[in-house]
């Protein structure tokens, strides 16, 4: 395996890990057609602030999604640019 697939394999990988939680994997499917911010989440998922927070920040950090300021306020959307978006 020449190391560009053995790369693109490995972030698949992580991918579908960070997927294979079901908070996360419907954060997806909402943020899908729709541009949240944490609190909203919070609500949704009846689940404390820091822990839709490390769901978001787990997402982010992969670039799957991404986030608007407006003020105080962070809104996250889907990151459709992501070359992996097709993927997911």
């Amino acid at each position: 395996m020449d190391v560009k697939a053995q790369v693109e394999v490995e972030k698949a990988v992580q991918i579908l890990k960070l997927l294979g939680d079901k908070t996360r994997l419907s954060m997806m499917k909402l943020l899908q057609n729709n541009e949240c911010c944490v609190c909203e989440l919070v609500e949704i998922y009846k689940a404390s602030q820091p822990a839709i927070s490390q769901h978001l920040r787990k997402l982010r950090d992969i670039e799957l999604v991404k986030e608007r300021r407006k003020g105080h306020w962070i809104f996250y959307s889907l990151n459709k640019e992501n070359s992996y978006y097709q993927f997911v």
